[in-house]
């Protein structure tokens, strides 16, 4: 065996008491604003079948955590959730009217290497709009997940955004094959930018391999959308632009819907973007802060998809990664720890019978109160005192000896009966 039956799976781990309420504490301020916007929560199976998640990534599942279910049928751990929203869109949701708006939070599985802020299982939240086309449905999407960064409190943040059929077209215009695209491809998301400027100048020259060589290096202000379409609607249409021309000209209508909604100064382009999921057709967009060197956010149009599970209809999105959100606020110091304490500790004499139906009935009224109480057994007050504080309790009802409370940290003692009727009007002291 090469572990112990202490240790989880690689790229799996535990969540605990506080850690699970930072995580919820976040979706729930994120629920209500996504609902503010119109958006309806859905949860969707953990478990799909293959080729239903296939359907998102070009029907390769080269990360899915894969297996025979016991009626035979090859089914995968969810690695994203847009595809299973596209299945939802084009059955349960068949018969309603577009657009629609959902959000989720959910646990997503991906067997790859794990990293600072995401493990093998890592929480995303979501929201998907079917509907909508570009870039009325893409403004909406991308101006949201600002205000999201923004009512978590997160500080020095950036959006960029790219589309997906800039470099496609240029590829395209080029005559480079799929193959290359895909190792040209893979040498952006790597940023191995050498690598990639090295293959360009093998496969192509002229004024396109010009433009794919500089790809990288078109990252800053919206205004490098515009030079681009500029520079390109000098070129004659024997090329073969128009693609890329087209994606140029959608971007830049984004842009401008972009500085309508007030988010403008929060977003910046990165043309040389690149995205690891096969069904992005149109814009595509990651989010930042200066305090991670990785993403936070992540999504784009995919205006094949819903195509594919027979419901053919625009559609945008976009997720954010639930850990490294904690962790940049954490850095940034807007994370308010939970404490993993109970609030409350009744301390009952231990053996004795009619303490404990003294703790039990003052417990109840506690936690009728909407206080976490606690009741356990001591031999003497000593012990009572000290376990209220390994436990970090608020109030101590101890009974072992003279029953008394105790406030804590400042260790008031009071009467037990005066102690419950000042909790029961909702005052909390220290």
């Amino acid at each position: 065996m090469r572990h112990t039956i202490l240790q989880t799976p690689r790229g799996l781990g535990d969540l605990v008491g506080g850690e699970i309420a930072l995580i919820r504490r976040l979706e729930e301020k994120l629920g209500k604003l996504l609902s503010g916007w119109g958006y309806r929560e859905v949860h969707t199976p953990t478990i799909e079948f293959a080729d239903v998640l296939a359907n998102g990534s070009g029907g390769e599942l080269t990360e899915a955590f894969r297996f025979v279910d016991r009626q035979g049928d090859l089914v995968a751990l969810r690695p994203e959730v847009t595809t299973p929203c596209a299945r939802l869109f084009s059955s349960r949701l068949l018969a309603e009217p577009l657009p629609i708006r959902l959000f989720y939070a959910a646990n997503v599985f991906r067997y790859e290497e794990p990293q600072e802020g995401r493990n093998r299982e890592f929480r995303q939240i979501g929201v998907e709009l079917a509907g909508l086309p570009a870039p009325v449905g893409d403004a909406e999407v991308v101006a949201l997940a600002v205000r999201a960064f923004e009512a978590l409190g997160l500080e020095d943040f950036q959006f960029t955004l790219s589309h997906i059929g800039i470099l496609e077209g240029l590829l395209e215009a080029a005559q480079i094959d799929e193959a290359q695209r895909h190792k040209l491809a893979h040498h952006l998301r790597r940023g191995d930018f050498v690598a990639y400027r090295r293959e360009v100048s093998a496969l192509t020259q002229g004024t396109i391999g010009e433009i794919l060589e500089e790809i990288p290096r078109l990252r800053g202000e919206a205004a490098l959308v515009k030079e681009l379409e500029e520079r390109l609607a000098k070129e004659p249409a024997s090329i073969g632009l128009n693609g890329a021309r087209r994606a140029l000209f959608e971007l830049s209508g984004l842009f401008e819907l972009l500085d309508l909604y007030g988010v403008l100064p929060y977003v910046q382009v990165d043309l040389g973007m690149v995205k690891d999921f096969t069904y992005y057709t149109g814009f595509i967009m990651e989010g930042y802060t200066a305090d991670l060197g990785y993403t936070i956010a992540s999504g784009g149009r995919y205006d094949q998809l819903l195509k594919s599970f027979g419901r053919p209809a625009p559609a945008t999105g976009w997720a954010l990664g639930v850990e490294r959100l904690l962790l940049a606020l954490k850095r940034q110091g807007k994370l308010q720890e939970v404490e993993d304490g109970c609030r409350i500790l009744v301390t009952p004499q231990a053996g004795t019978l009619e303490q404990w139906q003294q703790a039990v009935t003052l417990a109840k009224l506690l936690r009728q109160a909407g206080y976490q109480t606690e009741i356990n057994p001591v031999l003497d007050s000593g012990r009572a005192l000290r376990m209220a504080k390994e436990r970090k309790a608020r109030v101590l009802f101890d009974y072992s000896e003279k029953p008394r409370a105790v406030f804590l940290p400042g260790e008031k003692v009071s009467a037990i009966e005066d102690a419950l009727k000042f909790l029961q009007g909702g005052v909390s002291r220290g």
